[in-house]
């Protein structure tokens, strides 16, 4: 299994993880909406900006991206919170633009959404 690359720099000012709840909500006559479990597990949204040191690095981590991963494979991440791995993939639309800090991309940011099972 693929792992994510070490060169890239988790921005952690910019990480945000969501748990969408996962529940089925019955709206009832009178009173409260019964609301019961619908999986056991949710899957969890982490977003987060990386930022690329070189040129180089900004090509290998496409590379990777486009070609070892062919965009839909999961891989190890070490999760930036918790430290633990868990297995994550790219959201829909969740490689976003690698944007220029300095001229030729010798540093430049990627905006991610990553998603996993939690």
């Amino acid at each position: 299994m693929a792992a994510f690359p070490s060169y890239p720099e988790i921005l952690s000012e910019t990480v945000r993880e969501a748990f969408p709840p996962s529940i089925v909500r019955t709206e009832m006559e009178r009173g409260l909406p019964k609301q019961r479990i619908e999986n056991t597990k949710v899957l969890a949204k982490l977003s987060m900006t990386v930022l690329l040191m070189s040129a180089a690095d900004v090509s290998a981590f496409v590379t990777w991206y486009l070609d070892e991963l062919q965009r839909v494979a999961e891989f190890d991440l070490a999760h930036p919170r918790t430290g633990q791995v868990v297995k994550a993939r790219f959201a829909p639309d969740g490689f976003g633009e690698v944007k220029a800090e300095v001229k030729r991309f010798g540093r430049a940011t990627c905006a991610l959404e990553l998603e996993y099972l939690r």
